[in-house]
């Protein structure tokens, strides 16, 4: 992630520029072409001229692309999402009564999904639809009676959360409803991804000499992601799933070998050094701790299939790590591999063979929040980072896709009991904190890292609620436009917070569940893997955690 300088948003200006508005260097180039023709001398008129038959025949190859492979791709799009299967009323009250025990700024939780508008403008009905989605995944012209009566009811807790009433009737305010909305896409050139497809290579030429084996998909599936990958074709091995990954063979007996959810980007391109540093040999003098890192194509800038569902993937994870014969594995994530990692910690095969697992950056906390889902897909960019992050991310076809149609935060939301191996329910609403005494001997060892900075993940609120330094009743944030990327803005109490991480050398711990938060204040999201001295803190925590 870039920063906020001047110079950088100039820079990512023109990129988006360059790559949503072809035409732009098309026609500029074109017509330089034409006068160098017309006014050059007679020998450069012909090189003129060549030069713009391959500007041509570069907008030809635009056009192509645009008609056969982005237009359908983005017709596809359209299709609705279809939601998991509806839990049982004691359910949704128990969960949406845990939610509301962590939402601090009841404020700011309503006007967040409701994209910053004033609480005047945000009525009964509206919170109402609202609710619908959040908890019933039903738009608001399929309310039956008895459902009805549940989210009346809802609506009267917020209400007493607020302190007062909302205004009967439906007011002008929109709500965020992410598998209902529209998926938000923009074009990008066809040498966007080619872009993609030279670093997708080069990744796999960096990989493969840090000895890494590389695990394809089958070759059948080589011509149903674009731009197409070589490496699907040539490869010797093949997933016995038909997940791809990257595996580095486990040699050493005396501790735990790695799994590793990337997040949205391209692909493992920049995790090439922290996978290197986790397995290194040379430096420790032992042998090499085995790594099996997934490709998690939906999310790499490609145009794919859709995301395999929660189901799916756990049946081809577990076939891929028993194929591999590892009886146990510390788990590690960056960003939307949270949400892998929140399935997998879930799945009764596999939560018991995970004895630690560290997170980064982690989506999936508190997601309950409106802040990932705002600021990943509604917020409208002011600074260079939030400029990248709406155009090469956000907006991206194959991430709206995934996030829009195929994103159920229920299912997707963890809580700090079942990261920390303390909570057996599956979708996380048993309180378990009266209880976390006796269970501390089988409790999964956690670390989270977090980023100070983070554009996407309001990564205070997380911290504060992993490591409850701050108060219930005193938020750590409250409404205002002075903070950092339009987030909440520092208050009193977040200062108390900074200062007591701070004095912990970056370092907190919760009492109750014993998760670690590892704090990073000046970095926004996914710069720690820039930094090789932050990279290695977390690498020392993993290589730590194997070696237990």
């Amino acid at each position: 992630m870039i920063g906020r300088s001047l110079h950088e948003y100039i820079f990512i200006r023109i990129c988006i520029a360059l790559v949503r508005y072809p035409v732009i260097p098309y026609a500029a180039v074109l017509t330089a072409c034409l006068i160098g023709a017309k006014h050059g001398q007679p020998q450069p008129q012909n090189r003129w001229a060549t030069a713009a038959r391959w500007i041509v025949g570069l907008m030809v190859v635009e056009v192509a692309y645009a008609v056969l492979i982005w237009m359908p791709y983005r017709n596809n799009l359209k299709a609705a999402a279809k939601h998991p299967a509806p839990s049982s009323p004691d359910a949704r009250q128990a969960l949406f009564d845990r939610c509301m025990a962590t939402v601090t700024d009841p404020e700011h939780y309503i006007r967040g999904w409701f994209l910053g508008a004033d609480l005047t403008d945000i009525r009964r009905d509206n919170v109402r639809e609202f609710l619908l989605w959040a908890f019933l995944d039903q738009a608001a012209g399929d309310r039956p009676g008895p459902e009805s009566q549940e989210v009346d009811q809802y609506v009267a807790q917020i209400e007493v959360m607020l302190g007062r009433p909302f205004e009967p009737g439906r007011g002008p305010a929109k709500c965020l409803r992410l598998t209902l909305d529209d998926v938000e896409t923009k074009y990008r050139s066809v040498w966007w991804y080619a872009i993609i497809a030279l670093l997708d290579a080069a990744t796999h030429m960096f990989l493969v000499a840090h000895g890494f084996q590389y695990y394809a998909q089958p070759k059948e599936e080589t011509f149903a992601v674009f731009p197409p990958r070589v490496q699907q074709l040539i490869s010797r091995r093949r997933s016995s799933t038909g997940l791809g990954y990257w595996y580095l063979p486990h040699e050493r007996s005396d501790c735990s070998p790695v799994v590793f959810f990337h997040g949205i980007g391209i692909g493992l391109w920049i995790y090439i050094r922290f996978l290197a540093d986790i397995s290194a040999a040379k430096k420790h003098g032992k042998g090499r701790i085995g790594i099996i890192a997934l490709e998690i194509l939906p999310v790499s800038f490609r145009l794919t299939k859709p995301p395999l569902g929660k189901d799916a993937f756990l049946e081809q994870l577990t076939g891929i790590i028993d194929h591999h014969d590892w009886d146990r594995f510390v788990l590690t994530c960056h960003s939307y591999g949270s949400v892998l990692a929140t399935h997998v910690l879930r799945c009764s095969e596999l939560q018991a063979r995970i004895p630690s697992a560290v997170l980064v950056d982690p989506v999936s906390i508190l997601l309950h929040l409106p802040d990932v889902a705002y600021n990943f897909t509604r917020r409208q960019p002011k600074t260079a980072n939030e400029w990248q992050l709406w155009y090469f991310a956000s907006t991206d076809p194959g991430v709206a896709h995934c996030l829009g149609r195929y994103f159920f935060w229920r299912e997707n939301a963890i809580w700090a009991e079942e990261l920390a191996g303390l909570s057996e329910s599956p979708i996380g609403i048993r309180e378990t904190r009266s209880h976390a005494a006796d269970e501390r001997r089988n409790a999964r060892r956690v670390t989270v890292c977090l980023s100070g900075q983070d554009l996407i993940v309001d990564s205070h609120a997380v911290a504060s609620y992993l490591t409850e330094v701050g108060q219930r009743n005193d938020p750590a944030y409250v409404q205002g436009n002075e903070g950092k990327q339009g987030r909440r803005n520092v208050a009193a109490s977040q200062a108390r917070f900074k200062a007591e991480l701070e004095r912990q050398h970056g370092q907190g711990q919760s009492a109750n569940s014993g998760i670690d938060v590892l704090w990073f204040p000046d970095h926004d999201h996914a710069q720690v893997f820039d930094s090789k001295r932050e990279r290695r803190r977390i690498v020392d925590v993993v290589r730590g955690y194997c070696e237990e």
